[in-house]
């Protein structure tokens, strides 16, 4: 993003404001339009969102907790961070040579709490204990269960395809060396998600009713926002409770209650701060890399058409009933970072069709789209 002022939001309205910061030994000072100000005292001001190079990072106000001011320069960041208290400074950040010690309590700690889901801040908190290592057999393990649900789908043209994309998405993160796990099902379902272990699951019915390379790549941008904060690694902790974590990170590597893990993959959604935060961070990524946001706005919006349910039409108006955002919420909030129709395109017109068409070719047309044709011996006759 180009313009690096800071934006606030009141927690009010759906649309932040850029804002100036002035500050004091006591408070930092939000001056938006005609200079009016907002003031912040230091005592009242928390890490809601750690910094992450590219995306900035969020502070939230203790006694307004839907609002957020986003800073994107580092500079400005640690100024506010080094007048906060201790415990106000950063989300749990835990050094990695103490998980070894987080480990060897949690045999403990899930003997006692194995039928007991952890409760959303202990889910966060554990969370940045978790070893990669374990992570990666969480996240192997969620594909095992939903190969289960969904027909895996071995489409090398289409799964190269989302590679090209993912790869030019990434190149615009602050990850070196970063790849995205992809696996592909067969499902009507137009449905893509990310899974613990840096995984990217998409159904075939998403690609088939993408409308363009740029919905795609919003969809993806937006799960690599979740991917970034560990949502899934987080809901998954909270929900199945610490008997998951423990069964990967010991010995056997194994988990018996497979009923209750593929009934919440089935369920799997996030909180409103969680889907907003991944917005902005798929929007400010995909300006980055040369795609537009109002390719997530459109799939989103047409997506929410064709729920037409009773109980989804009573969400839409009463949205402080859930903990889900609304689409028209969240389609307006990714509407402000601007982006337009036009985008740079990584995918031929031949090879976006043939990304739609995922699943849907027979083994022989994919065998001859993925391979190139063995040449003719020499002397061959017709």
């Amino acid at each position: 993003m180009k313009d690096l002022s800071p934006r606030f939001l009141d927690g009010v309205t759906s649309k932040p404001q850029i804002v100036r910061l002035s500050f004091t030994d006591q408070s930092v000072i939000l001056l938006g339009e005609a200079d009016v100000a907002t003031t912040w005292p230091y005592t009242k001001i928390f890490v809601k969102e750690d910094w992450i190079d590219g995306a900035g990072a969020i502070l939230g106000h203790k006694d307004h907790p839907d609002a957020g001011l986003s800073v994107y320069r580092l500079q400005e960041f640690k100024r506010i961070q080094q007048k906060l208290s201790r415990r106000n400074r950063e989300s749990f950040i835990i050094p990695t040579q103490y998980r070894h010690i987080f480990l060897m309590a949690l045999g403990a700690v899930a003997a006692g709490f194995v039928l007991f889901p952890v409760v959303t801040n202990m889910a966060s908190f554990v969370t940045h204990f978790i070893p990669k290592s374990t992570e990666r057999q969480l996240g192997d393990f969620a594909i095992s269960q939903l190969s289960l649900e969904y027909t895996p789908c071995n489409d090398p043209v289409a799964l190269r395809h989302l590679q090209t994309i993912s790869k030019r998405l990434l190149a615009g993160t602050a990850e070196k060396n970063a790849a995205l796990d992809i696996r592909l099902f067969t499902s009507d379902t137009p449905n893509a998600f990310s899974l613990p272990g840096e995984k990217f699951a998409v159904l075939s019915g998403f690609l088939k009713d993408a409308q363009s390379e740029n919905e795609v790549a919003s969809v993806m941008a937006h799960e690599m926002g979740h991917l970034a904060k560990h949502d899934a690694l987080e809901q998954f902790v909270q929900s199945q409770g610490l008997s998951i974590i423990g069964a990967m990170a010991g010995t056997s590597g194994s988990y018996g209650d497979v009923t209750k893990f593929a009934s919440f993959l089935q369920t799997m959604n996030y909180s409103r701060k969680k889907e907003f935060a991944a917005d902005e961070y798929g929007a400010k990524l995909l300006l980055k890399t040369g795609y537009s946001p109002k390719g997530l706005a459109s799939f989103l919006s047409r997506m929410d058409k064709m729920d037409n349910g009773m109980m989804g039409t009573f969400i839409k108006h009463a949205e402080f009933l859930s903990t889900h955002p609304n689409t028209e919420e969240r389609v307006k909030r990714i509407k402000v970072f601007g982006g337009t129709d036009a985008y740079k395109s990584s995918l031929s017109a031949e090879e976006f069709k043939d990304l739609k068409n995922a699943c849907r070719f027979t083994s022989k047309a994919l065998k001859s789209k993925a391979l190139p044709p063995p040449p003719e011996s020499e002397g061959s006759q017709e």
